[in-house]
This record gives C-alpha cells, structure tokens and sequence, in this order.
C-alpha cells in the first residue's frame, strides 16, 4: 500500500511539471520551427518578444517555484490561500504589463548575423542619407535626436534594438526600410534551430511521458 502511494505521489510530481513546463515546450517550438527555421530573418516588436518570453516562464511563476512561498499561506486555510494567491497573481501581471511596456521602442530580429545586420543596417542609413556616430553597442543618429542601443549574440544569429529619442516619424521610416531589406536576406538553419529543437523535443517527450503515467493512474482522465 505504501509503495502504491508513493507510486501515486511521483506521478502526481511528474503532473506538476509537466505543467509547468508546457508553455516553454510551446515557446522552443515556435522558436525552432517558426523563428529559426525560416530561409529568411524574423523580426518581432520588443512587445511581442517580451510578451513571448513571459508566456515562456509561466508555468514556472504560476505553479512552479516561484509561487511556492505563496503556498505556506494555506496553512490558515483555503480562503487565506486564496486571497495570497490572487495578490500574488495581480503583482505578476502588474510585471508583466510593465516590462512588456518598457520593450514599446525596441525591435528584435532573429535569424540574422549580427555582422551581416551592420552590413544592411549602414547601407540603409547611407541610402536615406542619415548621418550618425558610432560607438560599441550604439549609434547617435541625426546629430544625436535619436539613439539606438544594439544588442547582439552570433551564438543566436539576435539583434535587439532598443531606440532612445523623439524622432519618432525618423525612426519609423529606418525601421521600415529595415523590414524590407530583412525580407530580402537569406539565412540557414544554424546551431542554435538545431539546438532548440533538441531542447523542445525533450520537452515533448517529457509531456508525453507524464501523460502516460497519468493514464495509467488516472484511467478515467
């Protein structure tokens, strides 16, 4: 009998994280199959990203770790529980609205070497006839009335663009141009498609497992 509930306890713990980790199964496969995968550069508002990656943690801040410090509220009861777990809920999505709004003025683009992003990025600010200075990780453009802060990594073919400024109809018409000339470059599927994908197949595979362990002490489910 004992061993039966312990059965039951582990199948119940693998439920748990099958989960939590769901959602970023969900969001290594869309990186993989619908980002990286592509024979062409993918660029995402800082908006859009940033609401990406807070869907990508979600199982681990609603039930996994980090909202287990809330659960020791449930020792003076359910309603106690409840109401700190409902507070706890509202702070997350005070958060999210907050750093999802902090990306309004940023860009991401994926799939693309950062080298080859320099290369297109100069030759649209030498055909629109912008000019700028340049220091490690930012361009002053216009005489410094806009900024633009670069984040780069080659082991993810990423760019982040984060602007700084008031020009905004300038930097709309850059970002315009930018589009266009991304949708015209090719890309191959790198080390990083590849290793994301073996990453969301983990994932999968883990999902899959946990639903047959639930099956099998859960028949009716």
């Amino acid at each position: 009998m004992q061993y039966h509930v312990l059965l039951e306890r582990i199948a119940s713990g693998i439920a748990e994280w099958a989960v939590i980790v769901a959602p970023l199964a969900v969001y290594f496969l869309f990186l993989a199959q619908a980002v990286y995968r592509q024979g062409r550069p993918v660029v995402l508002s800082g908006l859009a990203n940033m609401a990406a990656l807070w869907f990508a943690v979600s199982g681990f801040l609603l039930f996994g770790p980090a909202s287990w410090i809330v659960y020791s509220f449930s020792r003076y009861g359910p309603i106690v529980y409840g109401i700190a777990y409902g507070l706890y809920v509202v702070f997350l999505i005070l958060a999210a609205l907050v750093t999802v709004a902090r990306q309004r003025n940023s860009l991401v683009v994926f799939n693309l070497d950062p080298d080859r992003f320099g290369i297109v990025f100069q030759r649209i600010l030498s055909a629109l006839g912008i000019p700028y200075e340049s220091t490690p990780g930012r361009l002053a453009l216009a005489d410094g009335k806009l900024v633009l802060d670069l984040e780069t990594s080659r082991v993810w073919n990423y760019v982040a663009l984060t602007w700084y400024g008031s020009e905004e109809p300038l930097r709309r018409k850059i970002e315009a141009e930018l589009r266009t000339c991304l949708s015209q470059e090719q890309a191959r599927p790198g080390h990083a498609q590849r290793l994301l994908m073996v990453v969301a197949m983990a994932l999968v595979s883990f999902l899959f497992f946990a639903f047959l362990v639930l099956r099998l002490f859960h028949p009716s489910l």
